[in-house]
């Protein structure tokens, strides 16, 4: 429920970008998502806290570690945008280095993940693995395939199912370790920060290139 009510995360922008999506939508969608889960993520963990766990606990607004990645998404654009308009064909040229970091960022990324949740990995993913793998699956599928259904072009349903899928599980694990105190509920959010890495680039090489 911490997963689901925490906003999409900022590598969804970059998995966005390498597979063809609409960055400025993804963007736009990072930016009023997690403006609107200052207000709906205390509401959806508090529920769920009072309906499965009746522990008495509640979250406050996360205000200031939401306004973190609202900045963290918002100032590498501004710059991206200065520099497109007072130097376009520079902005041109750097277009696939850019692209190209942005894949080795991920796989470097995606490799410190798993080292640095490894013995949280091993010892519960027997237990919640199934669970985080399959709400992660459901949320791409469903985000892209939705879209697509609703008459979405292939840019702006490929920005959605990554919007949707790929969730701020960094925000999960703070409100779990430092609000809610509880190291068993940072555990799913754990395991989630390093599923998507994984799942979420196989998404894109076998669904979205495939049908491109």
């Amino acid at each position: 429920m911490l997963l689901a009510a925490s906003p999409g995360g900022i590598s969804a922008n970059l998995f966005s970008h390498l597979f063809g999506g609409n960055v400025a939508m993804n963007i736009s969608l990072t930016a009023v998502n997690t403006l609107l889960s200052i207000v709906t993520l205390p509401l959806i963990a508090n529920w769920a806290i009072a309906h499965f766990a009746q522990s008495g606990q509640v979250v406050p607004m996360q205000t200031g570690k939401l306004m973190e990645v609202i900045a963290i998404v918002l100032i590498p654009v501004l710059l991206g945008m200065a520099v497109a308009r007072k130097a376009p064909g520079f902005s041109q040229r750097m277009e696939k280095p850019v692209k190209v970091f942005s894949a080795v960022v991920l796989a470097v990324v995606t490799v410190l993940a798993i080292a640095k949740e490894w013995s949280s990995l091993a010892t519960t993913f027997g237990q919640i693995g199934p669970a985080v793998l399959l709400f992660n699956l459901v949320s791409l599928f469903a985000g892209y395939y939705l879209s697509r259904a609703a008459g979405l072009d292939k840019p702006l349903s490929t920005a959605i199912c990554y919007e949707i899928g790929i969730h701020n599980s960094t925000l999960a694990i703070f409100v779990a370790l430092s609000v809610l105190e509880s190291y068993p509920l940072a555990l799913p959010a754990a395991v989630y920060s390093v599923v998507m890495y994984i799942t979420a680039p196989l998404f894109g090489w076998l669904v979205l290139k495939r049908r491109g």
